[in-house]
């Protein structure tokens, strides 16, 4: 931290949160022009480490979202996906990023390039490279969108908020245990870090009781959402029902479905408060999206903060 005293009741100063919420691009942007390559390789190993984290947790939800069908549906659901995932790769814009290897990493040459005093070198190849990773990345969100679309139309909701639970007993609750056991200093870099790890902008506040994170825009589901993913050809599905997957309000987006039963139902059940508290945008929003991460991730106040 700052020498700084952060205000009664906080454990940052304005300028830490102001610090902690640059983007990874700003950082490395600084390093090198306060000459320090070594310092800027630090934070694009960083970042790459972030962005490998993503891709490793898409590839373990699309597994056990495909484990999912193949358990309640067997052959027959299966055969039923076959042809929309055939489909799918045929339309989506940028299909052929999964079929190329994740981007190698960038971080010596940025070192290198900067130590020549190619700074401007420096940020394209990094630039290049982030860009290959968000690619990646979202054909991997939209692929795993499209497994909850057609479970969605071929099943129901009930069986939607089924296939969320499935694969968040077997990826996202583990994790659960061991965040809420990590003090709030140390929780909030490592939630800004996953964040920006899917290239999202953030800024971040702090009261007594909490962190508030806002990423605008989200880089999951508003971009999904901005990228018009669910117009043709696409056309990912929209839930209607009020239902535990659309917070009980109706229209919404498939992917941003997960948040609702993932991060409020079933964390309320093992937590008894949701963990933490997403505010996502209604309906096909692309706005400001604040999560609320509370300092104890058992304070009852987070129940009132559903949207």
């Amino acid at each position: 931290m700052d020498d700084d005293t952060p205000p009664n009741g906080r454990l940052f100063t304005d300028a830490e949160l102001a610090d902690l919420a640059r983007s990874p691009r700003d950082v490395i942007a600084l390093r090198l022009a306060a000459g320090e390559p070594a310092a800027a390789e630090a934070t694009v190993v960083s970042t790459e480490r972030s962005f490998r984290d993503q891709l490793g947790g898409q590839h373990s939800w699309l597994a056990h979202a495909l484990d999912f069908v193949a358990l309640r549906h067997h052959a027959h659901g299966l055969a039923l996906l076959a042809p929309v995932t055939r489909r799918f790769f045929a339309v989506h814009p940028d299909a052929r990023a999964v079929v190329e290897e994740p981007p190698p990493s960038v971080a010596s040459e940025v070192r290198a390039r900067s130590a020549a005093g190619d700074d401007e070198g420096a940020l394209a190849a990094y630039d290049g490279a982030t860009d290959a990773w968000r690619r990646l990345q979202d054909v991997y969100r939209d692929w795993i969108s499209l497994v909850l679309s057609h479970v969605y139309r071929t099943y129901g909701v009930d069986e939607l908020e089924a296939i969320h639970r499935h694969a968040a007993e077997r990826t996202l609750l583990p994790w659960m245990s061991n965040d809420i056991a990590r003090p709030p200093q140390k929780r909030l870099p490592r939630w800004v870090l996953m964040l920006q790890g899917h290239f999202s902008g953030i800024r971040i506040e702090e009261d007594d009781e909490k962190f508030t994170i806002v990423q605008d825009p989200c880089g999951t589901c508003a971009r999904q959402i901005l990228d018009g993913r669910y117009e043709p050809p696409l056309s990912l599905a929209v839930v209607e029902e009020r239902h535990a997957c659309t917070w009980g309000r109706g229209n919404t987006p498939i992917y941003r479905t997960h948040v609702p039963v993932w991060h409020v139902a079933m964390a309320r059940e093992q937590l008894g408060v949701p963990w933490p508290v997403n505010r996502c945008p209604a309906g096909l929003g692309a706005g400001p999206c604040p999560t609320l991460l509370y300092k104890d991730p058992r304070n009852p106040a987070a129940d009132a903060q559903v949207p």
